[in-house]
C-alpha cells in the first residue's frame, strides 16, 4: 500500500516548500477538504510533493472518494519528475492491478534514490525469487539485511528456515525469536507457527496460548489447539473444549479434523453422531485422501 508521503523534495522552489509545508499542515489538523485545494493549486504548478500527496489522498480516499484512478495520474506525474514516494505508490497500485513487471520497475527507480521502504519491497522481492528456486545460500544474506533493516516478512521468513533445516541448522530458539519479531512487526499470521514450535519444544501450555491467536489461520490454528489439548487434557478451559474444537475444525474442513470426528463417530461416541454416519463421513474423505496422505497438517483450504 502506498504510504503517507514524506513531504519534501529537494530542489523545489522555497516559496513552494512553505506552501506545501501549510497544505501538509492542513491535512495533518484534520482539514482535509482544505488540504487537498492546496495540494491540487501546487501540483498544478509542478510540485511533485504534492502531486503524491493527491495520489495518496485519492487513493485512501482522505476527505473525498477513493478514486484510483486519478490517484494513479497523479502518482505517475510525480513519479516521472522523479519523487521517489510517487515511484513507491504507483509501484503499489500498479502491484494492486496484477500489473508486476511494471511495477518492479517503479519500485526499483524508488530503491534506487534509497527510499527505504522501496529498498526493502525489492530486497524482499529478490529473497523471494532466490527462495522459490531453492537457493537458499544466496536468499539468506538478503533476508538477514532486510530483517536489520525492520522487515518483519523477513523474520517469517528466516523463521521457517530455522524451522525447516533449509538452507541453515535446525534451530527452535532462532526459529521463535524470529517469529516473534516478525509477529511484533504486524505479521500475525505467524501465531499458529510459534504455537506449533513450543509444542515442538515441549511447552504446551504456551504453544495453545499461541494458537488461541492464531486468527489469520483459523482452521489448522483450531486443529492444533484440538490436538494440543488431546495430548494434554488438563488444558482445556472447560470440559467440552476438546469436543467443540474437532467439531469446528471439522466444519472448517480441516481433512485431518474430519477424519478424527468420523473415527470417532464409528467407535461409538454418539455426541458426533451415529456408527452410520461416521462410515458415511468416512468414505466422504475419499476426495481428500491426498491431502491426507501429503500429511498437510496445516491446511487452510475450506472443504
Amino acid at each position: 500500500m502506498p504510504e503517507n508521503p514524506i513531504s519534501s523534495n529537494e530542489g523545489s522552489q522555497p516559496d513552494l516548500d512553505q506552501e506545501l509545508e501549510a497544505a501538509v499542515s492542513l491535512y495533518e489538523a484534520g482539514d482535509e477538504a482544505g488540504a487537498r485545494l492546496s495540494f491540487e493549486k501546487l501540483a498544478e504548478l509542478g510540485s511533485a510533493p504534492a502531486m503524491t500527496w493527491l495520489g495518496y489522498i485519492l487513493y485512501f480516499g482522505r476527505g473525498v472518494a477513493a478514486d484510483k484512478a486519478e490517484a494513479h495520474r497523479w502518482y505517475s506525474k510525480a513519479a516521472v519528475a522523479g519523487h521517489a514516494e510517487a515511484q513507491h505508490g504507483l509501484a503499489a497500485l500498479l502491484d494492486e492491478a496484477g500489473d508486476r513487471e511494471e511495477a518492479e520497475r517503479w519500485v526499483r527507480k524508488a530503491a534506487d534514490q534509497g527510499y527505504q521502504p522501496s529498498v526493502s519491497w525489492v530486497s524482499e522481492a529478490d529473497a523471494y525469487k532466490m527462495l522459490k528456486d531453492k537457493r537458499f545460500d544466496e536468499a539468506l544474506p538478503v533476508l538477514r539485511s532486510a530483517a536489520e533493516a525492520g522487515s518483519a516478512w523477513a523474520h517469517e521468513v528466516l523463521g521457517w528456515m530455522c524451522w525447516t533445516a533449509s538452507g541453515v541448522r535446525r534451530d527452535y530458539g532462532q526459529a521463535i525469536e524470529h517469529y516473534r519479531t516478525a509477529y511484533d512487526g504486524g505479521r500475525d499470521i505467524v501465531a499458529r507457527d510459534i504455537g506449533r514450535l513450543h509444542l515442538n519444544s515441549g511447552h504446551p501450555e504456551i504453544a495453545l496460548e499461541w494458537l488461541r491467536k492464531g486468527i489469520r489461520k483459523p482452521i489448522s490454528s483450531l486443529y492444533w489447539q484440538y490436538a494440543v489439548i488431546k495430548r494434554h487434557p488438563h488444558l482445556a478451559r472447560h470440559p467440552d473444549e476438546l469436543d467443540v474444537l474437532l467439531k469446528q475444525a471439522a466444519a472448517a474442513g480441516h481433512a485431518f479434523a474430519r477424519r478424527d470426528l468420523a473415527l470417532r463417530m464409528m467407535k461409538g461416541h454418539r455426541q458426533f453422531g451415529t456408527r452410520l454416519q461416521g462410515l458415511c463421513a468416512w468414505f466422504g474423505l475419499f476426495p481428500y485422501i491426498l491431502r491426507l496422505v501429503r500429511n498437510d497438517e496445516n491446511d487452510e483450504r475450506l472443504k
